[in-house]
């Protein structure tokens, strides 16, 4: 450690240079993180609302609404007549 006021100061101050330069690097590297998580999410909620939207079309066109199955959007109801 410096035995000069000034030069201590100095010293100090590139501490908190350093220190608060390393913590916006790891927030700006969080905040990149949470927003291509964000993304994923929002891309993620519109895949299950475009699907949502297509088991809906397809059980207003059907008359036997409970024969949709879940995992293909064909309407069975020529198989229950």
């Amino acid at each position: 450690m410096p035995q000069n006021r000034k030069a201590y100061i100095r010293f100090a101050i590139g501490l908190y240079v350093k220190e608060k330069k390393i913590q916006q690097q790891e927030l700006a590297k969080e905040k990149a993180s949470l927003s291509t998580e964000a993304k994923t999410l929002q891309q993620k909620i519109e895949r299950l609302d475009n699907k949502k939207k297509g088991l809906e079309e397809v059980t207003r066109a059907c008359p036997a609404k409970n024969t949709v199955p879940p995992q293909t959007l064909q309407c069975r109801c020529r198989e229950t007549l």
